[in-house]
């Protein structure tokens, strides 16, 4: 009897400390409320055919790719290239009016076949100069000056540009040169250039300078004026001008064919549309212009609010430890659905992050809301939480306090016992 007893106690003794181990903060770890986001794919829309080998079509509310085409495929960008080359000229230059000196290494480095706006050697012009020369009139030479100014080199450039497009998420390109000649270390991809370009359309000079159907540079020290032309096709006063497009640009060699970076903003959509490795630059057009007709005319934005509870928030309760946690959607953002289709019809999932821990702060992200309708992610917004909520710390602390308290109790029982054994032998 005595010994099932002792048995008992020392079997009492181990569940405590296995307790005392387990009472810990990870152990009251964020719960996910079973929702969970399903795995969505991108619109790979069979109503719209290109011609062009790879296309992809950006929502610029959202940050999402809508329509892809081998849009991950690497190619050669050709002069694609310069919106990267015009964006990191952009970031890194103090003043645009800034005068720089042509050098002989800018000029003679040009390949045969470059496209260019005669600089010579010498030559004195601005920053700014170069810049519609290398968006408007897509001028190698303006490229290579802006790489010597910029980076000190093409080479230094480069690296400048490579940095830059993986910070934007553009993470199957490598670019060796400023201007986009085939070589085989430099190439991109349709979502690629779709990201960057979204990058530059947020920087107003570089819309300023892409969106003008021409520019006058004035006398230099080597050159009359020289009046440059928007090449894009579909902008506006050019012949094939689609209402809605404010920029682009243009690309051709001979290894990447044509391709086409196009901006639109129309019935409240704000789209960036690519076409790469097509067979002629009216092809470009036609691709872009079928792309911009199925989302501009079949399509509509809804507010994802439309689908929330009470029409506006996305609220609930999270349970983290031992505690509720109030959480919100931060924002509704806008999506593009079908015109059939209608806000009621959006879904909204949500997920936490699996590793939240008390305490939580007032605003603070704890998960994402995935947007989506017929199982495709059209957006996505952070959840956040309204109040503070301070740790379980104490509580575990009392608890543990408590265990070693109850362990005390339980091993000098025990040792009492074996004490008064040994006296009765």
């Amino acid at each position: 009897m005595k010994t099932a007893k002792r048995k008992s106690s020392l079997l009492l003794l181990i569940m405590i400390i296995a307790a005392v181990f387990m009472m810990t903060p990870q152990s009251f770890a964020a719960a996910n409320d079973g929702d969970t986001a399903s795995s969505y794919v991108t619109d790979n829309n069979k109503n719209v055919k290109i011609e062009s080998k790879s296309g992809a079509v950006l929502d610029r509310n959202s940050g999402l790719i809508l329509y892809d085409k081998n849009a991950d495929q690497k190619m050669y960008p050709a002069s694609c290239t310069k919106v990267l080359t015009a964006l990191v000229t952009l970031e890194n230059a103090k003043d645009l009016k800034k005068r720089v000196t042509v050098s002989q290494e800018a000029i003679d480095s040009l390949e045969e076949g470059s496209s260019h706006i005669a600089l010579v050697p010498g030559e004195i012009v601005t920053i700014e100069d170069l810049l519609y020369g290398l968006l408007l009139e897509s001028g190698n030479d303006c490229a290579n000056v802006l790489a010597e100014e910029i980076g000190g080199s093409k080479e230094g450039f480069a690296e400048m540009m490579n940095k830059k497009a993986k910070e934007l998420g553009a993470n199957d390109s490598h670019f060796v040169n400023p201007h986009g000649m085939p070589n085989k270390d430099h190439y991109t991809t349709s979502h690629d250039l779709a990201v960057i370009m979204n990058a530059c359309v947020r920087n107003e000079q570089f819309v300023k300078i892409d969106s003008a159907l021409k520019y006058k540079i004035k006398k230099t020290n080597k050159s009359k004026s020289r009046e440059l032309w928007n090449s894009h096709r579909m902008i506006k006063n050019k012949y094939a001008f689609y209402d809605g497009v404010i920029g682009g640009k243009t690309g051709f060699t001979k290894q990447s064919k044509c391709c086409l970076i196009t901006y639109a903003k129309k019935n409240g959509m704000d789209l960036i549309v690519v076409v790469m490795r097509n067979g002629t630059p009216h092809g470009c057009v036609e691709d872009t212009k079928a792309l911009l007709d199925f989302y501009l005319k079949k399509h509509h934005v809804a507010s994802s609010a439309e689908s929330l509870p009470d029409k506006e928030n996305f609220e609930g309760t999270l349970k983290v430890g031992r505690k509720d946690v109030k959480y919100i959607e931060k924002t509704a953002p806008d999506v593009i659905i079908p015109a059939k289709a209608s806000g009621s019809d959006l879904v909204v999932e949500k997920t936490f992050d699996e590793d939240l821990e008390l305490p939580v702060e007032k605003d603070q992200k704890i998960g994402t809301a995935y947007i989506s309708y017929d199982n495709r992610l059209l957006g996505e917004t952070d959840i956040v939480s309204t109040e503070k909520v301070d740790s379980d710390a104490l509580l575990i602390t009392i608890l543990c306090a408590a265990a070693c308290v109850l362990i005390f109790i339980v091993a000098a029982t025990l040792m009492m016992r074996s004490k008064k054994k040994k006296r009765r032998n």
